[in-house]
């Protein structure tokens, strides 16, 4: 599992994620003044991979609001969000492909932070799971 840091406004990280596996991450949320970790009780953590910036539609969805087989849960005193996407969701992707996703929490006062973003490439699988 990787564990990611950010400071500043957005910047970019780029991942890659093999068609039809699960791929497992975390993030420390960082206040972008301080750089200490944000306390994330309370808050909402979201994860949307799509075709393109333009796209209207998600490929992937995975936040902490919603019960669904690709998610996100939170160790909210020390600002960490582990991401979770599912091998069902994964394999639904064209591979070998560029995406875009970004990463982006919301505050129990409604204030929103797109945290990170970038490119999203699915490698194709090669051998099958049965």
């Amino acid at each position: 599992m990787t564990t990611l840091s950010a400071v500043g406004v957005a910047p970019q990280y780029d991942l890659s994620c093999d068609q039809g596996y699960d791929l497992d991450f975390a993030v420390t949320i960082q206040d972008q003044t301080t750089g200490l970790p944000v306390n994330l009780t309370g808050y909402t953590v979201e994860m949307v991979v799509k075709a393109g910036f333009a796209e209207s539609a998600a490929l992937i969805t995975a936040a902490t609001n919603i019960a669904a087989a690709s998610y996100i849960t939170l160790n909210g005193a020390l600002g960490k969000a582990t991401i979770h996407l599912d091998h069902a969701d994964t394999a639904l992707l064209a591979a070998p492909r560029s995406m875009v996703y970004d990463l982006r929490y919301k505050s129990p006062g409604n204030a929103q932070v797109r945290y990170l973003w970038g490119t999203f490439y699915v490698k194709p699988q090669v051998t099958p799971i049965v």
